[in-house]
């Protein structure tokens, strides 16, 4: 076994993996009306960017489309927020991935939120809960200014706190500083349930102090439109009690300040939400901490400084309460979509991360570390799933940045050194790999594909699916992301019990959605796709099943399993047929009988548009 490292808390391997973001730049009228400096804001209006079409392709009925890595608003969202009103840069609620996998004709969705961000704690060897105060005379998150409307403004730390400066000119203007937690790897990222703020902040004479705190993205509902909720809390010297505004998705909070003296804000986001959205019921917890602003502003030639002195960050909710929650969530939801079936799993984060594929019987809980090795405490958390009833898969082999693409001799390593260690600790005991991404820790899916083989070729039964690793949840967000590959289960219905099961065997195929709707199998005597055949004859006839591939090609592999755990490359294929199969829906073939599998692959505009899994072959 190859020891591997913990990963480092201000270095892990969360986000950087969002889809990529629209071409061209919102224009200064729209970046107003996010600030809410603009009437537009009054109407809702709250994305920039058009979603492009998914064609829906319709399915055989025996293939279930299932999205089985899915982040909501109990993981940290888009990680690369920058600034207020980013086109593309959200946080994903439950409810967004519902209507936006439903839209896409997906069956089943499985929320596999971070479980490390469900107990608001860092990753790592050793349980850290994140901060529950930002003392900003000692600040430990980084803040850029950002200005709009204003004709000047900036920010500064002194020994009384963060000074946010604006001036105005002829027309009204805010000046925001951004706390981005990203240096500390996110750690106000949260759900919103459970959690309650004060701040402490001295006021401007004229004008206002403002504390902003957006949320998750949701769709369209009681004719608001779809977008991300916003928190906007004013301290001003000018109201004399406590008043709440609704322009559109968002809520406006105006509380009595006095000018020179402190005054300590008591938030508590969920309730807000409640009181200004009443339809959304249970539905306002599912809500994230995304992004905090802290800034100044006013009317036209208002010329003021706020002062921040504090933000205390109260949770309630430990991993199991967070868990519940999410559960409690999804019994409200599942009644809004009946088109989809959704389902509660984990993303095991605190080391490299595993996915807990729930069959729905038992409920999900996590245990963080204690120290140690990391080797063991993946095996035993693998372990506690498949004790369970559940399905482990290995996520993101590479790492979870996306790009740029490594090439070369870069390449050849970084294949080399991930299948080393993969193979020496043989995937930990997990049943399935994550194979299905177009771009992930700078490796295509070739390289992918180049792994999954050499670890199969070891003798390693190794399930591969897809991958909507998705923390946006916006039906935008799933059209332009490359990372689209989805995982089809031969199975009749949707009920993870059936489902997962069937996955563990291998009952499945990958492809990418809104580019292929059919269906691949691969069968033999006796046995079918994800089990093994054998065979005392000197050849192995296959029936490959290829629906819905008119137009495409079809490339039928076959390797040798030679069963070393040593060798962390790739042979040649003993045989590689391709296949145009025009209207036919199967193919007959012929391979050599020796200890080996099977796999096939959909071509489509010079690309792989799905892959099989397996059929494994053995000599008797």
């Amino acid at each position: 076994m190859l020891e591997e490292p913990w990963p480092d808390p201000e270095h892990g391997c969360c986000g950087g993996a969002e889809p990529e973001l629209p071409s061209g730049s919102p224009s200064r009228r729209e970046l107003l009306a996010y600030a809410g400096l603009s009437p537009l804001l009054a109407t809702g209006f709250t994305r920039f960017e058009t979603p492009g079409e998914i064609p829906r392709l319709e399915r055989p009925d025996s293939v279930v489309r299932a999205a089985l890595h899915v982040h909501s608003s109990f993981s940290e969202g888009a990680g690369a927020l920058k600034a207020f009103g980013t086109p593309g840069q959200e946080s994903a609620s439950m409810e967004s991935h519902a209507y936006s996998l439903s839209t896409m004709g997906f069956d089943l969705c499985m929320y596999t939120d971070h479980d490390h961000r469900m107990a608001g704690a860092n990753w790592g060897a050793t349980y850290v809960p994140y901060p529950t105060r930002e003392d900003f005379a000692n600040p430990g998150w980084t803040y850029s200014s950002q200005r709009y409307g204003s004709v000047a403004g900036g920010h500064n730390f002194g020994a009384g706190g963060l000074t946010v400066c604006n001036r105005n000119g002829l027309s009204g203007g805010v000046t925001l500083a951004y706390c981005d937690s990203g240096n500390k790897r996110w750690t106000y990222r949260t759900n919103l349930g459970g959690m309650t703020l004060a701040l402490a902040a001295i006021a401007p004479e004229t004008g206002y102090a403002e504390f902003r705190l957006q949320s998750s993205h949701r769709p369209a509902t009681a004719g608001r439109p779809e977008g991300s909720y916003v928190l906007r809390y004013l301290l001003r010297t000018d109201v004399t009690e406590r008043v709440t505004e609704v322009a559109g998705l968002t809520v406006i909070v105006s509380v009595p300040a006095q000018s020179g003296t402190t005054t300590v804000v008591p938030i508590d986001p969920c309730a807000d939400l409640a009181a200004a959205y009443p339809d959304l019921g249970i539905r306002v917890h599912d809500m994230s901490a995304y992004g905090f602003w802290f800034g100044a502003g006013g009317g036209p030639e208002c010329d003021n400084a706020a002062l921040f002195q504090c933000l205390d960050i109260a949770r309630t909710a430990d991993v199991g309460a967070a868990l519940a929650l999410q559960r409690e969530l999804l019994g409200d939801l599942q009644a809004g979509y009946p088109d989809i079936r959704l389902v509660q799993g984990l993303e095991l984060s605190y080391a490299k991360h595993v996915n807990w594929l729930s069959n729905a019987s038992t409920d999900i809980t996590s245990t963080p570390p204690t120290g140690g090795s990391m080797s063991t405490y993946l095996r035993n958390s693998i372990a506690m799933i498949r004790a369970a009833g559940g399905a482990s898969s290995y996520n993101h082999l590479f790492g979870a940045t996306r790009g740029p693409l490594i090439t070369g001799s870069a390449r050849t390593g970084k294949i080399k050194t991930t299948a080393t260690q993969l193979l020496a600790n043989r995937l930990y005991g997990a049943d399935i790999l994550e194979v299905g991404y177009t771009l992930r820790g700078g490796m295509d899916l070739a390289a992918h594909l180049e792994v999954w083989d050499i670890l199969l070729a070891a003798g390693m039964r190794v399930i591969a699916n897809g991958a909507t690793d998705n923390h946006n949840g916006s039906l935008s967000s799933y059209a332009r992301d490359s990372n689209n590959f989805a995982t089809d289960v031969l199975a009749s219905t949707s009920d993870p019990a059936l489902v997962i099961p069937a996955l563990q065997q291998g009952r499945a195929f990958v492809s990418q959605h809104g580019k292929f709707g059919g269906l691949l199998d691969l069968s033999a005597t006796g046995a079918v796709m994800g089990s093994t055949v054998t065979s005392p004859k000197s050849t192995v006839n296959v029936t490959v099943t290829h629906e819905g591939c008119s137009g495409m090609s079809v490339r039928v592999l076959q390797y040798a399993v030679h069963g070393s755990t040593t060798v962390n490359a790739r042979r040649a294929p003993l045989k590689n047929v391709s296949i145009n199969p025009g209207g036919r829906s199967t193919t007959a073939l012929s391979f050599q009988n020796v200890n080996s599998y099977i796999r096939s692959e959909v071509w489509s505009g010079g690309k792989r548009v799905a892959f099989s899994n397996p059929l494994f072959i053995r000599r008797r």
